[in-house]
């Protein structure tokens, strides 16, 4: 995925992307050690922009990056990715993810 901020443009590795939140009106591109970028884009554009096969989106704040993944607890409450980082999964979002897990494992 392209990412430019203030000083260049560069070419990050989607496998690079840990995960993408949305808070306080902005979408944040996050890997496991920083944070790449803050936009206007709304989730829902990012979410089209990455490939379905190693992202999911969990929460309507949250898109993970399986490769970053972890543990979840066995009812699938919960998401910890690489760095520590904690995500619920919406009750909407539950069985949906379970089978996205078990189709990548």
């Amino acid at each position: 995925m392209w990412v430019r901020n203030k000083e260049l443009i560069r070419l990050v590795p989607f496998r690079d992307i840990s995960h993408i939140l949305h808070s306080d009106g902005l979408t944040e591109i996050h890997t496991g050690k920083e944070l790449l970028k803050r936009t206007l884009i709304p989730l829902g554009g990012l979410e089209r922009r990455v490939p379905e096969t190693i992202f999911f989106r969990i929460h309507r704040n949250y898109i993970i990056n399986r490769l970053h993944i972890r543990q979840c607890d066995p009812d699938s409450r919960f998401v910890v990715c690489a760095g520590g980082n904690k995500f619920p999964v919406s009750r909407r979002r539950r069985k949906d993810f379970q089978r996205f897990i078990n189709q990548n494992v």
